[in-house]
């Protein structure tokens, strides 16, 4: 049986993390851009190395720094052929706009495997997995969001046409894939990793909309997440120690045993599906109002999955956790350190549904 993670501090590891992610968002060229980020990734792979616990998390580290290393090699190809041609140092002519168009592609899929996009999304569900519960916070809440964050200033930077068009492919594919994908899991930490691939997704496709209060609901979300994120890896953590097993068919009648962790699990899954009142409710209603003037088709489309295939999906997941009888979980209910750590950002996400993405932002009349 895998051991619980124990809680870890920051360290020289996470300042790294802290200030190259500082460095990231002031980039203002793509040089300086691309050595920050790179720097990031490899202190959280030494973190993730240090916390490692098991031979799958030693595997998933593996895994994690491959694709790390495949991405980089996109990145870096993508930036020698856009200064090569020219476009660096103020180039022109034909090779220059060829140059230019396949170093986009080449960025974009760099970024695309490091946040990571659909379809590149294996290593991280993994990592998120065998990690411990600390370095899923980190790689969820801070590292998708500085991926994002690059993959957007790349955009900028480089002024490439057409990204908006295949980021949105892409974006849609990965959530779309990801909802459908949440249901057949048995592995809760797994679901809430997939929960993370629908919104890194959702984020990325509001960021290069080019349609304001798309991109509001975009940066609203990068800041939101962070929140959710914690209170859902602590809550897995919590059921964990109790029941032994991530596995949800082997867990049951919570409600009757843990009734404060019972409550607490509540609020985060109605926090996590968007229930009205909520930060996520608000976000999903403005994002929906701007698609529907953008494509009929696609307000439809992702309106069902929102509001009512991921609902739904999630309600199956947890209802039997809540009133089934499945194994009853152990220990007692959960001690002030461990309610702290997961309602106090559900608090924090709930307290967002009245911010500039929050309840104000709809009409109702």
């Amino acid at each position: 049986m895998r051991q619980s993670s124990a809680t870890f501090g920051l360290g020289s590891g996470g300042l790294v993390v802290i200030g190259s992610g500082a460095i990231l968002v002031g980039a203002t060229t793509l040089l300086l851009l691309l050595i920050s980020f790179e720097i990031m990734l490899l202190a959280a792979l030494a973190l993730l190395r240090n916390t490692s616990k098991s031979e799958r998390a030693l595997e998933a580290l593996s895994e994690m720094f491959l694709w790390a290393l495949g991405g980089s090699a996109l990145l870096i190809m993508g930036f020698v052929m856009y200064s090569g041609g020219g476009l660096w140092y103020a180039g022109s002519g034909q090779f220059a706009l060829y140059a230019a168009e396949g170093a986009s592609y080449l960025l974009l899929m760099g970024f695309g495997v490091k946040i990571p996009l659909w379809p590149f999304i294996s290593w991280l569900l993994k990592a998120h997995v065998e990690a411990s519960t600390e370095f899923s916070i980190l790689l969820s809440g801070f590292l998708v969001k500085f991926g994002i964050w690059g993959l957007v200033r790349v955009g900028e930077l480089g002024d490439f046409a057409g990204w908006a068009q295949v980021v949105t492919c892409v974006a849609l594919i990965g959530i779309l894939e990801a909802v459908a994908r949440i249901g057949a899991q048995v592995d809760l930490k797994r679901i809430v990793a997939l929960t993370t691939v629908v919104e890194a997704n959702w984020m990325a496709l509001c960021l290069v909309s080019g349609v304001a209060a798309l991109e509001t609901v975009g940066y609203w979300l990068l800041f939101m997440h962070c929140l959710t994120t914690t209170s859902e890896f602590y809550l897995v953590e919590a059921l964990y120690r109790r029941y032994g097993t991530r596995n949800i068919l082997c867990m049951g009648g919570l409600g009757h045993t843990h009734p404060t962790l019972w409550r607490l699990s509540i609020g985060v899954v109605l926090v996590t599906i968007g229930f009205p009142g909520s930060s996520l409710f608000a976000a999903k209603m403005v994002f929906l109002t701007s698609m529907a003037g953008v494509s009929l088709t696609l307000f439809v489309v992702l309106g069902f999955f929102f509001l009512v295939v991921l609902p739904l999906v999630f309600m199956r997941i947890w209802v039997p956790i809540w009133f089934g009888q499945g194994h009853r979980a152990g220990g007692g209910d959960l001690t002030l350190h461990e309610a702290l750590a997961i309602g106090i950002p559900l608090l924090g996400s709930l307290l967002l549904g009245f911010g500039p993405v929050g309840l104000g932002a709809i009409r109702w009349d």
